[in-house]
């Protein structure tokens, strides 16, 4: 499985958000980097929440069931695990563009009303 990589297109939405909130300004390196990658995870928390809840009703309530006998992180095998699950299910039906653009709303939402 190739290595985990960050997509860019999140890392400056957030990197946007904390400017705007002004939390950016006393931070050193490393605790920008904390921050960030804290937010980041939380992006990955609610876009997995919300693509389950994206999934055509009669798939649902199956994947739910078969994802809380996962550990998720972000392992090699539990993202195998995620993608087997997954591949299982007519995604076809997803509006990912919707989707993304709920899930950073949410984030946003989140972050600057904290």
């Amino acid at each position: 499985m190739p290595s985990y990589q960050k997509n860019s297109y999140i890392e400056n939405h957030i990197s946007r958000l904390i400017a705007k909130k002004g939390k950016n300004e006393g931070l050193d390196e490393e605790q920008m980097r904390l921050l960030m990658d804290s937010l980041y995870t939380r992006f990955e928390s609610m876009l997995g929440r919300n693509l389950v809840e994206f999934l055509p009703e009669k798939d649902r309530e199956g994947v739910r069931k078969k994802l809380a006998g996962i550990a998720l992180n972000k392992d090699g095998r539990s993202l195998e695990s995620v993608s087997a699950i997954l591949d299982r299910v007519n995604m076809d039906e997803i509006d990912f563009p919707g989707l993304l653009k709920i899930t950073l709303q949410e984030l946003s939402d989140e972050f600057l009303n904290s």
